[in-house]
């Protein structure tokens, strides 16, 4: 007799948490009578069921086994494909398989034939542009113009703040530090009709995108709202790996809220992040 999955979720019931039985809805679209829960997942006799916000999109591939995927936006089925498993199915995960279909996600759509991919970034999609940092003479200046430790004399040194950092453990240790700490801004832009770099590409339509391109930049670089946040270093290792051969953190960067100084932006990330 051949083993079904219900009959496998049924036997593991005896011993695993979570389980409860499934509403009727479930059960009507093949669902087993119980089910684990795991957070809107849910696994099918013909395949596997999510509830969870998704893209949109209709795609045969692989992993683990062959199967049909259904995104709808608010939730997404896997229909097992078993006729399909020795031709797509060539190993382990999703990478190694070959993959036929589209998916359109929030910034971006993309193109399955096989193992090749093509993505096609929608008008809306933002990239990093340029960053700023606040110089020791309050002039907001480009990265490229900080000063380098491996290049004395050359550029300029960021305005810096230091101030004790306190980090607790989840054991209720406390580790203390020095925090220095400078301020940076960057800017992200559309840049959809940037200039195309595909070797067939006509001299003209070359032109004319990296000058839309140019133009659109500039318009953001000029009326677009910055990022801010902080560049913190840390005097040595923090976080619970500290000392371990993975190391602790020695330093990140936290975004600032409106109305926030450096200081205060410090205090709140000393308050909210965890460094594991």
């Amino acid at each position: 007799m051949t083993e079904t999955i219900e009959d496998r979720l049924l036997e593991q019931t005896t011993w695993c948490e979570g389980w409860r039985k499934s509403p009727l809805w479930l059960r009507l679209l093949g669902g087993p009578k119980q089910f684990y829960d795991d957070r809107g997942s849910y696994r099918m006799r013909w395949g596997e069921l999510s509830l969870n916000p998704c893209s949109v999109g209709l795609s045969v591939g692989g992993y683990e086994t062959a199967h049909l995927q259904i995104a709808l936006g608010l939730g997404q089925a896997f229909i097992r494909l078993p006729f399909l498993d020795r031709a797509i199915c060539q190993g382990s995960n999703s990478i190694e398989s070959p993959r036929f279909g589209f998916s359109i996600h929030a910034t971006d759509a993309h193109l399955n034939w096989g193992r090749a991919c093509k993505i096609i970034n929608f008008p809306w999609q933002r990239r990093y542009l340029f960053c700023q940092f606040l110089g020791h003479d309050g002039v907001w200046r480009d990265r490229e113009e900080r000063a380098r430790s491996w290049a004395p004399g050359e550029g300029v040194e960021p305005l810096k703040l230091e101030q004790p950092y306190h980090y607790m453990l989840d054991n209720g240790d406390v580790q203390h530090v020095t925090a220095t700490v400078a301020r940076e801004r960057s800017w992200t832009v559309w840049t959809w009709f940037g200039e195309s770099t595909h070797p067939r590409a006509a001299a003209h339509v070359k032109r004319r995108r990296a000058w839309v391109s140019d133009f659109l930049r500039s318009v953001q670089k000029r009326f677009g709202r910055p990022h801010n946040f902080i560049e913190v270093e840390f005097s040595a290792e923090v976080g619970s790996r500290a000392g371990s051969w993975k190391g602790g953190c020695i330093g990140c960067s936290h975004e600032m809220k409106p109305g926030e100084t450096p200081r205060h932006t410090l205090q709140r990330m000393q308050r909210e992040r965890r460094f594991r």
